[in-house]
């Protein structure tokens, strides 16, 4: 009889939960990345649909003096549109955090 013949077998259940452990933490990983390139596009992105919307809605009003503003208070908005995906990011990973704690 062999003495601790459970290790082969312990090896592989720890090394199947460790790939399935590492397949999440890759979607983890790729979520967030997804979240900060949103974060990043979104000023640009919100500039051209606004100044869009405001060739399509009213051409004759599509002027420097319109259209400069426009962007710098996008512009002064940046970093709050590139922080929101970050923010429920953090507010999901605190609630996950907190239903590990309560269980």
């Amino acid at each position: 009889v062999k003495f601790m013949g459970w290790e082969e077998t312990y090896l592989a259940h720890i090394c199947r939960r460790r790939a399935t452990e590492l397949t999440h933490l890759r979607t983890y990983r790729i979520a967030i990345n997804v979240v900060v390139q949103i974060g990043r596009a979104s000023p640009i992105i919100s500039i051209l649909c606004t100044v869009l919307v405001l060739v399509l809605t009213s051409p004759d009003r599509f002027r420097a003096d319109v259209v400069l503003p426009i962007i710098s208070l996008f512009q002064a908005l940046r970093v709050p549109f590139i922080m929101l995906p970050m923010v429920f990011q953090i507010l999901i990973a605190i609630q996950v955090a907190a239903s590990r704690i309560s269980a």
